[in-house]
């Protein structure tokens, strides 16, 4: 799915991008943005771990 213009990638620049087309500003965005990856980050190891996977595939 394109998100923004032709690019199909998932990319939260790509989203950051696209804001406007979902009434969103672009502080708001950096915002959700920003809240998301500390979500990833913090959930990260907690969810390798339930998915018992080892140290090189944890990347």
């Amino acid at each position: 799915m394109a998100v923004h213009g032709e690019d199909k990638r998932s990319l939260f620049e790509s989203c950051r991008l696209s804001a406007s087309n979902f009434l969103l500003s672009d502080r708001d965005v950096r915002h959700l943005i920003k809240d998301r990856v500390g979500m990833i980050t913090q959930l990260c190891g907690t969810i390798c771990d339930e998915a018992e996977l080892s140290k090189v595939d944890r990347g």
